[in-house]
């Protein structure tokens, strides 16, 4: 009986490393090929969810009227996502049952790979975001 063993051809993309830094071209990517007029209607549009909702889950988004993309795919809203919460308008919830973990669900548009769980830090809901809607 003879066994294999599964070989990547780069090694260095197994990586957590290089994984989060193939995300961050991705991001990157996505929103230089979606263009400008795409990330600045999902940004306000997001911000208006989030001023009408304390929490966020990317699933939640298309059944409330959010729009894809001219190029029909997804992967600009990933981008929007990371700037908004690098401008504090949304964090992460903390998942109580994990120390240090955080709150994900799967998500249906993503085949049901889980998805951050966000809360909102609108100053609906308390929040003081560094930048304005």
């Amino acid at each position: 009986m003879t066994t294999s063993t599964l070989e990547s051809p780069e090694p260095d993309l197994w990586t957590l490393a290089a994984a989060r830094e193939a995300a961050k071209a991705g991001m990157k990517t996505a929103a230089a090929n979606n263009g400008d007029p795409y990330q600045a209607y999902a940004r306000r549009f997001v911000i208006g969810f989030l001023r009408d909702n304390p929490t966020m889950h990317i699933d939640e988004l298309e059944p409330m009227g959010l729009q894809p993309p001219s190029k029909g795919c997804k992967a600009g809203i990933g981008a929007v996502i990371s700037a908004l919460a690098k401008d504090k308008w949304i964090v992460k919830i903390a998942d109580d049952r994990v120390p240090g973990a955080f709150l994900a669900k799967p998500s249906v548009s993503s085949h049901g790979s889980p998805k951050w769980v966000w809360q909102s830090c609108a100053p609906e809901w308390g929040g003081s975001p560094k930048t304005e809607a």
